[in-house]
């Protein structure tokens, strides 16, 4: 699972992940969280949401 950064202003930064397919609708989903300060700090704050989201996907069960 990967994101991206967008620089908004000055201290600004947009986390973009994306989320797959939403399966009732078939449309693409993406998660947008808003970071100020540091473009270090934008870098953390996706890497904690890519670690959430994987244990959330992690934890789900497999169909078959």
């Amino acid at each position: 699972m990967r994101g991206h950064i967008k620089k908004r202003s000055k201290d600004s930064y947009t986390i973009i992940v994306p989320l797959g397919r939403d399966p009732a609708t078939g449309k693409y989903r993406q998660h947008w969280e808003t970071s100020k300060g540091t473009k270090a700090t934008a870098e953390k704050r996706l890497a904690e949401l890519q670690l959430e989201l994987f244990k959330v996907f992690m934890s789900m069960p497999i169909r078959c």
